[in-house]
């Protein structure tokens, strides 16, 4: 009689077993897990974001010149830091959007994003108004211009307040989408403003475009993903928007985002702009022809921090659902390989970037526009560290809205580097920013903010949620 093997399971080696291990990881390659297609488009769209300014900025600076480069940025910083203004609220829908979608709550969710929408915008308008009114009427207060520039900065200007609005409008559906677990669509649609924004910026500096022209480009982007934002949300068959009348639920909801926790949420965003306006500073103090100097030091640095940052940031909306359902264990282990990863990517990164800065500064500039001192680039990889080792504290506290302590730090942060730079500023120039942020953070804050992010993982375990308003 034949000899006949027992049946059972294929041993470990056998073809099925690795037939299935191949099925297995093709469907999470086709299908990959929320928290995971998260990280790979949020890198994507960095990565895209990084390409698109390494071949813009010697465009601008080519087809621009020192002047109108550095009025280029610093409107683009004033978008960024105007966000002081409104940034108490992203946190408070963040979490109270994360809540309502965790809860199944879809009417709560509609009537947070209603009314989160309608202050944005309105935010946005009034500030328009507000600030580029006076610039546009007095451009001398602040920029200074050669009278052959006088008119390419009133266009310039123009264009930046309208694009503001569409900018805030958007980031309305993009904190939405990131409530929901859908920070992949919403790394996706900010990659497709960037893409729009490259396509016809390019030829647009190559005909002579100004600085109206330009920023319209970023207006056109922006219009792209908020229209690619709506088919997604119909094709889902999702609804965001409530009622759009006022009602009572929109009333307690507005009071619930502007009340204590709000005012938490708006320190906290008004000091880490603050803390992190350091063009404005340089430019400030010195003009748009040294500020655009920083920001060809300081620009590849940035792009570390943040592309470091990406997977901190990705975590967000996942903090939130943890803390909701106070599942404080899960944000200890997250809390403990955030800080790993930070610490390791941000020695390396800020060891490179000292030894190397310069030369990737003059591929990327050229050697003539690239600033030759070196000890620039050893202070600007020394606040990449800084800088990666802060932010898990900083994304901890703001998904879990135990902002107290962590306020508390920054405001002293911000007073000493503030008064720092100032008395440093006259002898050491646009390098007083990257100084008083290796000393401070070395002495003092790089300790600081471990210390709160221990206190932040500390008990008690459970949490309220927003509606209980936190410290």
């Amino acid at each position: 009689m034949p000899y006949k093997p027992a049946r059972g399971p294929l041993p470990p080696c056998g073809p099925q077993y690795w037939t299935n291990h191949v099925n297995r990881w093709r469907k999470l390659l086709q299908s990959p897990p929320p928290y995971a297609a998260a990280v790979i488009t949020s890198y994507a769209q960095l990565a895209v974001s990084l390409a698109i300014q390494l071949l813009m900025i010697p465009l601008y600076l080519k087809h621009l010149g020192d002047y109108r480069f550095g009025v280029l940025i610093m409107l683009l910083a004033f978008v960024n830091f105007a966000g002081l203004g409104i940034g108490w609220l992203s946190g408070p829908s963040l979490r109270a959007l994360g809540e309502a979608f965790g809860q199944g709550d879809d009417q709560q969710f509609q009537h947070v994003y209603t009314v989160s929408k309608w202050l944005f915008i309105s935010y946005a308008l009034l500030l328009s108004i507000a600030v580029g009114g006076p610039l546009l009427v007095w451009p001398d207060t602040f920029f200074s211009p050669p009278p052959e520039y006088r008119d390419s900065l009133e266009g310039g200007i123009a264009s930046t307040a309208i694009y503001f609005v569409f900018l805030y409008a958007f980031s309305v559906d993009r904190i939405a989408l990131t409530a929901r677990g859908d920070q992949a669509v919403a790394n996706i649609l900010t990659t497709l403003s960037q893409v729009i924004f490259a396509i016809f910026v390019a030829p647009v500096l190559w005909m002579g475009g100004d600085l109206a022209e330009i920023v319209f480009c970023f207006l056109l982007g922006i219009v792209a993903a908020m229209i690619g934002g709506r088919i997604y949300i119909r094709r889902r068959g999702l609804r965001l928007h409530g009622a759009v009348r006022p009602t009572a639920a929109h009333r307690k909801i507005l009071r619930q985002l502007t009340g204590k926790a709000g005012a938490g949420y708006l320190i906290f965003g008004a000091l880490l702009l603050i803390i992190q306006a350091d063009v404005l500073v340089v430019g400030s103090l010195s003009g748009p022809v040294i500020a655009g100097t920083f920001a060809v030091l300081w620009r590849i640095p940035e792009v570390l921090v943040l592309v470091l940052s990406r997977f901190t940031d990705s975590q967000t909306p996942y903090i939130i659902h943890q803390d909701s359902r106070g599942d404080a264990a899960a944000i200890r282990r997250g809390l403990r390989k955030t800080y790993a990863l930070m610490w390791l990517g941000g020695a390396l990164a800020g060891f490179s970037f000292a030894m190397w800065g310069h030369d990737i500064a003059s591929l990327w500039v050229g050697a003539s526009r690239a600033p030759a001192d070196p000890t620039g680039y050893m202070l600007a990889g020394g606040a990449i560290f800084w800088y990666c080792s802060t932010k898990p504290a900083l994304v901890f506290a703001y998904a879990t809205a135990r902002l107290r302590i962590v306020n508390i730090l920054m405001i002293t942060e911000l007073i000493a580097k503030m008064s720092l730079m100032y008395v440093l500023f006259p002898s050491y120039g646009y390098l007083a920013p990257l100084i008083a942020v290796n000393v401070l953070h070395g002495l003092v804050f790089g300790a600081g903010y471990v210390a709160v992010a221990f206190r932040i993982i500390a008990p008690p375990i459970s949490t309220p949620s927003l509606s209980s308003e936190r410290r």
